[in-house]
């Protein structure tokens, strides 16, 4: 996630496990990634703060991670999540505007 707010990426090929020695339990990828250009920076503090607490706690619903932690803050979301979403089904760009929201009112 904190990657995508800052490049375009781009699985170029698959690479099997007998690549490596060990071979890891995993699947591997390359990846080409270009920086994004152009646009409203994105805060970087803000986000790692943010993606931090909407991830902090494995397959959660945000409204049991990231909106306490908003409201800690005197924030709310602004609309932008729904409360039954996990961290994981927000767009790269809900995150950065959130961000920008958080970031806002340091």
């Amino acid at each position: 996630m904190l990657l995508q707010a800052y490049y375009d990426t781009e699985s170029l090929i698959d690479v099997s496990p007998l690549a490596f020695e060990p071979p890891p339990r995993v699947d591997s990828a390359v990846i080409r990634m270009l920086p994004r250009r152009g646009g409203e920076p994105v805060p970087q503090a803000a986000l790692s703060e943010v993606l931090a607490a909407g991830f902090g706690q494995r397959r959660k619903m945000l409204r049991k991670t990231l909106l306490p932690w908003l409201q800690a803050r005197g924030l709310d979301d602004g609309g932008l999540l729904p409360p039954t979403a996990r961290a994981e089904e927000v767009p790269v760009a809900d995150w950065i505007a959130l961000a920008r929201r958080v970031s806002g009112a340091s």
